[in-house]
């Protein structure tokens, strides 16, 4: 990565843009393939070659699109069949709390169409491989100063560069994630008066290509999700509880009281939000959070010495045709 003292731009942006040609040089065999994929299901499914020899000759090009009655299966079946969190008390846990907390959870995913979500993950996922959807905090309403949990479902899974060193299958080990998102250029300049507009290209790649970030009619913004982590000592206090020096210190623990502690070298995490463009930081946000709060559907995943290909259902289906 080069230095922001060199550059001008904030280490944020400086990181993010390292992020992003990382991911984007890691996926771009399975970016290429998923974009073809793409391009076959709208129905382009004549080679090039074919194609024009046909138009020279006059003669049809005929295409009989049967892979989205395919695509439908997976996903009627996912919508029958429908996803939700359950809870389960651990333990002593208080099955009325467990009631509580399963109540709650239903209701963020009903009041923010968690179904729509999932479903367009899954669509993604059996067409391309891979799709994503995330979770995020908005006020109630205009009158509100309470914030609620919601589900947004990702239309374009391109526009999400995924940790390529996360391996959990919800990617709850990943420490980065940038994800492209086209503002308006009036509701841009509304937002952020005093932000420039000028930088270099960023954020666009094969399935998301926008020659630069900054057009006549939309300026692209990153969203940066970055967990950030500090080295820490935790002590472990007489009720079995564990908490960092600082916490204990504003309860009136002096060090003379910590060095009787039990203790450990342990990392203070936190998952940071920052909005990005291609020259500074227009945001940023602590997010509540352990995680990064977006979350990937992946299709069939084939690791070969190290490197990963994904592909949906169809690319087996059409490949075969071939």
């Amino acid at each position: 990565m080069s230095d922001a003292k060199e550059t001008g731009l904030p280490e944020v942006v400086e990181d993010a843009r390292a992020f992003f040609d990382y991911v984007n040089a890691y996926d771009d065999e399975n970016r290429r393939e998923a974009l073809d994929d793409k391009q076959f299901l709208r129905g382009d499914q004549w080679l090039a070659t074919d194609r024009q020899l046909r138009e020279v000759e006059q003669r049809p090009c005929l295409t009989i699109n049967v892979l989205p009655s395919f695509i439908q299966q997976v996903v009627n079946d996912q919508r029958q069949n429908k996803t939700n969190i359950k809870t389960h008390p651990v333990e002593n846990a208080d099955d009325k709390l467990n009631e509580i907390a399963q109540g709650l959870i239903k209701h963020i995913e009903y009041s923010s169409n968690a179904d729509v979500a999932y479903d367009r993950a899954l669509g993604s996922a059996t067409e391309v491989g891979f799709g994503y959807w995330r979770l995020i905090t908005d006020y109630c309403d205009d009158k509100s100063f309470d914030q609620e949990i919601k589900y947004t479902s990702i239309r374009n899974a391109f526009s999400v560069y995924f940790d390529p060193n996360s391996v959990e299958p919800d990617g709850s080990d990943q420490k980065r994630c940038l994800i492209a998102v086209d503002v308006p250029r009036k509701d841009f300049e509304k937002q952020y008066p005093d932000a420039s507009i000028l930088g270099a290209e960023f954020i666009s790649s094969t399935g998301n290509n926008q020659s630069q970030w900054a057009t006549d009619q939309s300026i692209r913004v990153g969203e940066f999700y970055r967990i950030e982590e500090t080295d820490e000592i935790l002590y472990r206090v007489g009720n079995g509880a564990s908490a960092f020096g600082d916490e204990l210190k504003k309860l009136g623990m002096t060090e003379s009281d910590l060095k009787g502690l039990t203790s450990r070298k342990s990392k203070r995490r936190k998952v940071m939000l920052y909005k990005i463009t291609g020259a500074e930081v227009l945001e940023s946000t602590e997010i509540k959070c352990r995680w990064i709060p977006v979350f990937p559907v992946w299709g069939t995943e084939i690791d070969i010495n190290g490197k990963v290909y994904r592909q949906g259902i169809q690319r087996r289906i059409y490949r075969d045709w071939e």
